[in-house]
Order: structure tokens, then sequence, then C-alpha cells
């Protein structure tokens, strides 16, 4: 098996924002218990987010699988040669 170096926060920039961007928001106490707020969801769900998100990063890492913004260019490259 060959090793392969990759920059992981330039590869999977797009999953490692939405992380940010869970963890922000809870730092902020953005969840449904504390703002009232349907949008903020519960402590749960974001908890359950969170986790589906961190484990979905790992395996696409372990797996050598290449990150949403590297399939997201390719797929409106190919749009844009049609």
């Amino acid at each position: 098996m060959e090793n392969k170096t990759i920059d992981i926060v330039s590869e999977y920039s797009r999953e490692l924002n939405e992380i940010r961007y869970i963890l922000n928001n809870l730092e902020d106490g953005r969840i449904y218990e504390k703002t009232g707020w349907t949008q903020d969801g519960y402590l749960a769900t974001n908890i359950q987010k969170l986790r589906k998100e961190i484990t979905h990063l790992l395996v696409k890492i372990q797996n050598g699988e290449e990150g949403d913004k590297k399939r997201i260019r390719e797929a409106l490259a190919k749009y844009s040669e049609t």
C-alpha cells in the first residue's frame, strides 16, 4: 500500500467548515432549548449532526476519498463543458 501525503485542511475544507459551523453554533448557545427557535435544533440533534459529520469525514480520509469541494468542482467543470 502506497502512503500518500495530502493537505487535509485544503482537501476537506467543506467538511471541516460544516463541523466548525455546528461547533460555533453550540458554543454560541444556538440550541432550541435556550433560544426557542426551531431552526437552531435541539442539543441532542446538533450532537447527532456533529457525530455524523465527523464520522463521514474520517471515513473519507481513511478510504482516500476526495473531499466534497473537489467533487463539486469536477461536476461543475463537466457541466460547463456541455
